[in-house]
């Protein structure tokens, strides 16, 4: 019985530790971006193809889609994989290359690691230092593959894992970004991987591989408007002056349910709702109000 464990077990490590290419033709992404300040959302696909030479290295041309069927790429940069497990990527042939990611890094390795960042209408390409705190697996697609914890080297973090990568996957933010659990700039969730055509990992917060939606969270109001606790594990508590009406939005900015006549105070339960980015409509005599809600 003890030999049965034992080679489970060595079939098992080996399945884990069998290299897992990331930067490969055969593989598609596509990542939601959580836009600010507008809080409008859209989503980014990106597929690898094409090799070609700079500075003497071997690339392969990056390729980025904002359509749902895919029918218009534009070139986004060029990313190359080395036999250690490191990814480098370049926005442009004239820019130098930086580190995205590394496979090879053990737990308590200290990494500078950029992505792609952005802002309302700009976009950056930075690095910020990351310490690896835990190295597990994950099953994906059927297999077993390695993932990485882990987080930002600057102020007080809880916990581990503010950023994830799965080997041969990328990070779960998308695999051209990355999160630092900083507060003010755009989000980036990765929606889903394919791999030869077959879908291999959804995000659980979100029911499809594409999404988009033009509902806008309100910045300053005219009633007084307060929403705790956000981000919520269930019950919301919603305070405004003279609230007619209040309705629950999904993703897509579909109206989930609603109430009205109410007092200045309402509390919504959305702990039999999955995981994942709501919007509450306010409708107050003044004006009319819509704030984004993280339920966890």
């Amino acid at each position: 019985m003890k030999k049965q464990i034992s080679f489970l077990v060595i079939i098992l490590i080996s399945s884990i530790a069998i290299s897992q290419t990331l930067v490969d033709t055969n593989k598609l992404w596509s990542t939601v971006i959580h836009r600010l300040p507008s809080f409008t959302i859209i989503t980014e696909y990106i597929k690898i193809e094409q090799d070609t030479i700079i500075d003497l290295e071997n690339y392969k041309k990056v390729f980025r889609s904002t359509d749902e069927f895919q029918t218009s790429w534009l070139p986004y940069g060029y990313i190359r994989e080395t036999i250690d497990k490191e990814v480098y990527y370049r926005t442009d042939t004239s820019l130098q290359e930086s580190l995205i990611y590394d496979f090879g890094a053990n737990i308590n390795d200290t990494l500078y690691i950029a992505g792609i960042n952005s802002f309302g209408s700009n976009w950056y390409f930075n690095s910020i230092q990351f310490i690896v705190c835990e190295i597990d697996s994950i099953l994906i697609g059927g297999n077993y593959k390695r993932q990485f914890h882990m987080n930002p080297i600057f102020g007080d973090t809880m916990g581990c894992g503010i950023e994830r990568w799965v080997e041969g996957l990328g990070s779960l933010s998308g695999i051209l970004h990355y999160t630092n659990g900083t507060v003010g700039g755009d989000s980036f969730d990765l929606l889903c991987f394919s791999e030869n055509d077959t879908l291999k990992y959804q995000n659980p917060s979100y029911n499809s591989c594409y999404i988009l939606t033009n509902v806008k969270d309100a910045g300053k109001t005219l009633s007084n408007i307060s929403i705790f606790p956000n981000p919520t594990t269930g019950l919301i508590t919603i305070e405004a002056d003279g609230i007619k009406r209040i309705e629950v939005l999904d993703i897509t900015g579909k109206t989930m349910t609603g109430f009205e006549n109410l007092l200045g105070l309402k509390e919504i339960d959305l702990s039999h709702e999955p995981q994942g980015i709501y919007f509450i409509k306010i409708i107050t005599d003044k004006e009319t109000v819509i704030k984004k809600i993280i339920k966890q």
